[in-house]
């Protein structure tokens, strides 16, 4: 075929087109992230590891 899809349809089966509603996103309330003083030592040994990390770029 060729790439070519046959009976493909752009149009809804019908005489209105399908519509789409708008929603408000929801308000999200903000979460505190305290690292322990391990987890900050593990996280700043991985980021030594990294090889032409992008904020160096």
């Amino acid at each position: 075929m060729g790439g070519r899809q046959h009976g493909l349809g752009l149009m809804a089966n019908g005489t209105e087109a399908p519509a789409v509603q708008y929603e408000a996103p929801v308000e999200r309330r903000s979460i505190r992230i305290c690292p322990t003083p391990a987890e900050l030592e593990k996280h700043a040994a991985f980021v030594e590891k990294l090889k032409e990390p992008v904020w160096n770029s």
